[in-house]
């Protein structure tokens, strides 16, 4: 009996010696491990995208933040180094316009650009060449390469392509101006929307002038080409949302004016003061019923109209228009292969 225990007893003396050896082991490498762990810096990975030559995109944001006075497309193009401007444009005597301006891109003539507003042409196709500013000709018909003009408050993307340009563009040789407007990322159910207005006024400019000469001429108030005594306002009006999942909309409404005072040169010296004013109307539907399917339709209303006196002539000024009335559907459906776009537009 003696011998039985004592057999016992070595037993439970081994496992108890083994579970303390595998308890100070596990402990050991705790340690060991805890003693080897090193914090790294966090890695950071930031995608570039690949940028196209010839091709600069102007984002929402882009719109918003970079400084446009006239609300303009062609007066957001100043910072594009590719775009050129007239003397004419940058002179102190055409402010008071708010109508598009015409640019020139690698050298081309104006009207040998492509404007367009989702996919559409809008350029002016009637009488590109004929400045919008300088002294009134009832037989001059005035106006520039846009036929109307665009407010950037409207507009979510801005392309202008000025090399390498794809075939599916045509009727050019300069360069591709492309305006589009998005269908609404927002949350079901939410209507979104901003308002803007604006007003700028000839007491806040400072003309310099090069001579005593020029600045007789320039504060001549029967001198019409050199617009000196002015004031401009303009609001805008955006609203979106989705109604549905599948459903969204976009409604933008725009008018910008300038008023220009003037002297005639008759003998009783009445005013004869200018106006320009432009407004845009847009509305859209939009239909996604899947990711391989866009549908949207659209109307659209835009004008230019102006009020020009000629000093010399007893006359209640000449009237001008220039407007784009649409309808346009937009269908585009993705293939494994292909993507398929159709667009259907009708004039008025």
């Amino acid at each position: 009996m003696t011998l039985t225990r004592t057999y016992i007893s070595c037993a439970i003396l081994s496992i108890i010696s083994a579970s303390l050896y595998a308890n100070d082991q596990t402990d050991t490498l705790e340690i060991k491990s805890e003693k080897s762990s090193i914090q790294l810096s966090p890695l950071v990975v930031k995608a570039i995208e690949d940028k196209d030559v010839g091709i600069t995109v102007y984002t929402k944001e882009d719109l918003e933040k970079t400084p446009n006075n006239k609300k303009t497309i062609s007066e957001l193009l100043k910072v594009n180094s590719n775009v050129q401007f007239t003397n004419s444009e940058k002179a102190a005597g055409s402010q008071a316009e708010i109508h598009a301006s015409d640019i020139s891109i690698h050298g081309a003539l104006p009207y040998n650009n492509a404007f367009l507003f989702n996919g559409m042409s809008i350029n002016n196709d009637i009488n590109p060449y004929e400045s919008n500013s300088g002294i009134s000709d009832p037989t001059s018909l005035k106006g520039n390469s846009q036929a109307v003009t665009l407010n950037i408050d409207l507009l979510c993307n801005l392309e202008v392509l000025d090399s390498n340009v794809s075939a599916q563009y045509g009727k050019f040789t300069g360069g591709v101006i492309s305006a589009t407007t998005c269908a609404p990322k927002t949350v079901v159910g939410k209507i979104h929307g901003n308002i803007n207005y604006d007003y700028t006024s000839s007491d806040w400019y400072r003309f310099n002038y090069i001579d005593s000469s020029e600045e007789s001429d320039f504060e001549d108030t029967t001198q019409t080409n050199a617009q000196k005594d002015f004031n401009q306002k303009g609001i805008s009006l955006n609203t979106y949302g989705r109604l549905t999942e599948s459903l969204g909309f976009n409604l933008g409404l725009s008018q910008r004016k300038s008023d220009i005072r003037s002297t005639s040169k008759l003998s009783d010296a009445r005013p004869y003061n200018e106006d320009r004013t432009s407004t845009n109307i847009n509305a859209e539907l939009f239909y996604n019923p899947s990711n391989d399917l866009e549908i949207k339709f659209s109307a659209q209303n835009y004008s230019d109209e102006s009020t020009r006196f000629n000093q010399s002539i007893l006359t209640n000024g000449y009237n001008q228009k220039s407007d784009n009335q649409s309808l346009q559907l937009s269908i585009r459906n993705d293939f494994p292969l292909f993507s398929l776009t159709n667009n259907i537009r009708l004039p008025s």
